[in-house]
């Protein structure tokens, strides 16, 4: 059974060279014996002179050279505190330009925050921010990083103050995996009909 591991533009060009050069073995050992068995009227001995073509057309040393050069540079990443566990990834690794890693807490803050808040047309809309406040503020479940920077927003915004006041909780639907979102319904005050506000996943053919 295969690993299953996704092959490297390494493993790839060592393929192709190595094709290439069965397919050069394929095509020189049976004309150097055909020739040579024309030319000298020896077939036995063309036949082991071919055999001789074949075994130097293979790079013996091929393999050793690559693994050994991958060995060397696993040795000295392993210098620098870096684990390799396939040697292949030591040339993917020397082909890159870019490369981009994050580590939360170490190069991001470990906080979550709202940059800004836009509808479905692509406009900032302070409705937008609101209802996600009421859907953070209101629910009773577990609260989330999100949760806590939308309702930080909301008070840096300077949209606050008393807006909570104006909404009374009504119920909640949990999140589940069918609906993929929880609600809250809230109505307002005074009484003027419920809202229901929602977070996750936007149902088919309805804009958020």
């Amino acid at each position: 059974m295969g690993d299953g591991r996704i092959k490297t533009s390494f493993d790839v060009g060592v393929n192709q060279v190595s094709w290439l050069l069965i397919s050069f073995m394929a095509v020189m050992v049976p004309t150097v014996f055909v020739i040579n068995g024309l030319t000298k009227k020896d077939w036995y001995e063309a036949f082991f002179f071919s055999i001789s073509v074949a075994v130097g057309l293979t790079p013996e040393m091929l393999p050793m050279i690559v693994t050994a050069n991958l060995a060397r540079g696993a040795t000295v990443m392993a210098e620098h505190k870096v684990i390799v566990k396939q040697l292949s990834a030591i040339q993917s690794l020397g082909a890159l330009n870019v490369l981009c890693t994050d580590k939360t807490g170490t190069l991001t803050s470990d906080r979550v925050t709202v940059d800004d808040y836009q509808d479905s047309k692509g406009c900032r809309n302070l409705l937008v921010l609101q209802y996600a406040f009421l859907n953070s503020h209101f629910q009773t479940g577990f609260r989330n990083p999100i949760d806590t920077a939308v309702l930080h927003c909301m008070e840096q915004s300077g949209q606050l103050a008393g807006f909570e006041k104006q909404f009374s909780f009504v119920d909640e639907i949990p999140f589940d995996f069918v609906r993929r979102r929880m609600s809250v319904v809230v109505a307002p005050r005074p009484p003027g009909g419920d809202v229901e506000d929602s977070s996750g996943q936007t149902p088919p053919n309805q804009d958020p």
